[in-house]
C-alpha cells in the first residue's frame, strides 16, 4: 500500500530543486529524497564513487535498483517560475503596477529585476503568498497525475 504524503513536504522539496540535484518521492514509503547528479551518475556508472558522500551514493544506488518506486518531483522546468511571475504581475489589481512589473521582466536579469521591483513596491509578501499557492497547486496536480495520495496539512 502506498503511503500518504504531506503536501507541505512536497512543496518544500520543490523549493529545493536545482540544476545540480533533484528531489524524488518513494511511492511506497512516502520518503522524499534529495540526490545530486554526481551521485546519480556515480551510481549508474560506478565511476567517481570515491568523490561522493557514501550515504547519498548508497541511496542513489537503491533508487536506481527500485526505480519504479521513485518519482521525480516537479523541477524548475516543470514549475516555470517565470510564467508564475508573469501571472502574478497580471493578477495585480492596479493596471499601472501590473504593467510596471511586467516591463522589468524582459531580457537578461529578469528574475533579479522582478525581485527588486516587488521589494520597491512593497509587494514581497503578496508575491510569496502567490508563489506558495502556485507551488501547492502544482504539487496537487503532480500528485493526481502520479496517483499519489496526499494530505493537506
Amino acid at each position: 500500500m502506498a503511503a500518504r504524503v504531506s503536501l507541505r513536504s512536497i512543496v518544500d522539496a520543490m523549493y529545493s530543486q536545482s540544476e545540480m540535484a533533484r528531489s524524488y518521492l518513494n511511492r511506497v514509503t512516502g520518503e522524499l529524497i534529495y540526490i545530486g547528479y554526481d551521485e546519480l551518475l556515480a551510481a549508474e556508472t560506478g565511476e567517481h564513487e570515491s568523490l561522493c558522500d557514501p550515504d547519498v551514493l548508497e541511496l542513489a544506488k537503491k533508487m536506481l535498483a527500485e526505480e519504479d518506486n521513485y518519482v521525480l518531483l516537479p523541477d524548475q522546468y516543470m514549475i516555470n517560475e517565470y510564467q508564475i511571475m508573469e501571472r502574478f504581475a497580471m493578477s495585480l489589481p492596479n493596471p499601472v503596477l501590473s504593467d510596471k512589473v511586467l516591463s522589468v521582466m524582459r531580457g537578461r536579469g529578469a528574475f533579479h529585476r522582478f525581485k527588486d521591483i516587488i521589494a520597491n513596491l512593497r509587494l514581497e509578501q503578496d508575491w510569496y503568498d502567490y508563489l506558495e499557492r502556485e507551488f501547492k497547486e502544482i504539487a496537487i496536480d503532480w500528485c493526481e497525475e502520479h496517483n499519489i495520495e496526499y494530505k493537506d496539512e
